[in-house]
């Protein structure tokens, strides 16, 4: 359904330092359309349990399956409709805004003549707009914005933007307003995750992945940022005995901090290899009363 020219009007918005040409329209949602590729939905279909969706439902069903869609559900139904304009490409795919039109989408299939569930504002983007610039916007709404992505999401999303893409750090950390070296540093664990812990799951046969990436990513984070566990993530064997640990579920995200002291105790590591980071955490401060102290000092 075309927009009619009383309901459009152009800007200017800055993307990562550059000025891009956008119209401000109200459209029917039978013009706007899904994309399968939106860092979302594909962390989904790649990394989960889902299949690569083949037609519109499927990539509906996605997104209405994410955390927070019942509550937005509720709140778009209170509101009578979506009032923050959705951001979509020159041929109507949807850039941001996809929880939104999967509620929206829903609410108007009773009567697809009600014009408060199948009318929404949008911002296009021009036709000339770069794959590059697309994805600085989407890591400026999504990770330093309100509506952020859960921290593995925005991982794989920064890790796509530099090792796909070629998007730089520097680039990346003005988009997303984090340092260069957090930019790295969540490339760094994402990548271990993905090359370490994932294929020590996997050797115990076929795993969730994106449960693993969700639910593992502050295990990793914390191995790379430490800086008290510098001498185990620089060495392979050391890295390859704590990935086992993560995929095992012998040791949680904060008591990775706690590995130093443990792993440098006997009898200590020998408990934590074998039955995990509790037991041997006892062992070692029957050992030594005084190593929580320690352990605080060093971090």
């Amino acid at each position: 359904m075309p927009t009619s020219q009383k309901n459009r009007s152009s800007s200017k918005l800055t993307i990562a330092g550059t000025a891009v040409e956008v119209t401000h329209e109200l459209v029917h949602i039978d013009s706007l359309r899904l994309d399968p590729e939106n860092p979302r939905i594909r962390f989904q279909f790649k990394h989960g349990t889902r299949k690569k969706p083949t037609n519109a439902e499927e990539l509906l069903a996605i997104v209405r399956a994410q955390p927070g869609y019942e509550d937005l559900q509720k709140q778009i139904r209170k509101q009578g409709g979506i009032h923050d304009p959705l951001i979509v490409r020159h041929d109507g795919t949807i850039v941001e805004g996809n929880t939104r039109f999967a509620v929206i989408s829903f609410l108007a299939k009773p009567d697809r003549s009600v014009e408060q569930w199948t009318t929404v504002p949008v911002m296009r983007l021009a036709k000339g707009v770069s794959e590059r610039t697309i994805l600085l916007l989407m890591a400026d709404y999504h990770i330093a914005g309100k509506t952020t992505w859960r921290p593995a999401a925005q991982a794989d999303q920064i890790y796509r933007m530099i090792e796909e893409s070629g998007v730089s750090a520097q680039d990346v950390a003005d988009a997303t307003r984090m340092t260069v070296k957090k930019v790295q540093q969540y490339v760094e664990a994402y990548k271990y995750l993905l090359h370490e812990v994932i294929p020590e799951v996997e050797s115990g046969g076929k795993v969730d992945r994106q449960e693993i990436l969700e639910k593992k990513f502050s295990h990793a984070l914390e191995l790379i940022t430490r800086n008290n566990l510098k001498a185990i993530r620089d060495n392979p064997a050391e890295r390859k005995r704590v990935a086992k640990l993560i995929a095992t579920d012998k040791i949680q995200g904060l008591e990775v901090r706690k590995l130093p002291a443990l792993m440098q105790h006997a009898k200590a590591k020998e408990i934590l290899i074998k039955d995990g980071f509790k037991p041997a955490s006892d062992a070692l401060k029957r050992a030594d009363p005084t190593v929580d102290s320690k352990i605080l000092v060093r971090q």
